[in-house]
């Protein structure tokens, strides 16, 4: 089976002969190819959403049914994620514009609303940390919450952890976008992790096991599970019940940062698409600053 990219469609020039192309359901199948099943959920639903909201077709939506329906869900949603939706709708239009589906590219005209960098506040202490881990009754979670911070892994690769990924002291990740990258273990957290796991566990094994079985076998805790742990696990510490696996990856890039690793390492290791997305660390707690240089 030969995959048919986004590149493929419109550098070869096979947009307007693409067979089957002419219906929004056979487009939303084709923007969504290749992407994440949790991407595609969430891709598909607001897609879906926006649609049934303008009554329309994809080629007859224009700027005002943007405007309108972005308008429409405003009140109601964060700044945040009206632009994380927006940007979704966007995508989708200039999909279907560059496979000559639509005349225009309508998205293009609609600039997301600014949002306010609120990063800063989702970096804990490495102190706070050491405090949701210490809260934990049971050494699963204890070490899962510590290895979290430690790997800076999003919560579905936590979730998808098997023993087959630790090799000679590494952790291989095919992660979002199946990206593959290589995170160093330290030896002595590696040891402490090793005590989860049984003797006859094989490569496929999971390393965060659920206590509830599937199908008779117990399974890798779920990603919905991993994320109430981590909350809870906050509260106790006296943290806010906002706390979540992918703040234990900002901390991971921001305390890692402030401590000399070089950014690009940083990227390398979160699998980050680009320096730009890493850079958003830097200055967030600044240890020196102009106005230090001055004087009146």
């Amino acid at each position: 089976m030969i995959a048919i990219t986004y590149n493929n469609l419109v550098d070869n020039n096979l947009a307007t002969n693409f067979s089957g192309c002419n219906t929004d359901e056979r487009i939303l199948e084709i923007w969504l190819y290749g992407k994440s099943p949790r991407t595609q959920g969430s891709y598909k639903s607001v897609a879906g959403a926006f649609l049934a909201f303008v009554n329309k077709p994809l080629q007859t939506v224009t700027v005002a049914d943007i405007f309108h329906w972005v308008e429409t869900i405003a009140p109601n949603l964060k700044p945040s994620s009206v632009k994380t939706k927006l940007y979704t709708i966007k995508s989708l239009c200039s999909f279907a514009s560059k496979i000559g589906y639509c005349q225009f590219n309508v998205g293009a005209a609609i600039k997301p609303p600014k949002v306010a960098d609120e990063l800063h506040k989702k970096c804990l202490k490495v102190e706070a940390i050491k405090a949701m881990a210490n809260s934990t009754e049971r050494l699963r979670d204890s070490l899962l919450i510590r290895f979290a911070y430690l790997s800076g892994l999003r919560a579905a690769e936590l979730s998808a952890l098997t023993w087959g990924q630790f090799r000679d002291g590494k952790l291989y990740v095919t992660g979002k976008g199946t990206k593959n990258r290589t995170i160093i273990i330290p030896e002595s957290f590696l040891l402490e992790l090793l005590e989860l796991k049984p003797v006859n566990a094989s490569d496929d094994s999971p390393v965060f096991v659920s206590r509830k079985k599937n199908g008779g076998h117990h399974g890798h805790l779920s990603r919905i599970y991993i994320s109430k742990l981590i909350k809870d696990a906050a509260i106790k510490a006296g943290e806010t019940d906002k706390v979540s696996a992918h703040w234990l990856r900002h901390s991971h890039a921001y305390n890692a940062l402030k401590n000399g690793a070089d950014i690009a390492v940083i990227r390398d290791s979160l699998g980050h698409a680009s320096l730009v997305t890493t850079s958003k660390y830097v200055g967030l707690d600044p240890d020196d600053s102009s106005s230090l240089y001055l004087s009146i």
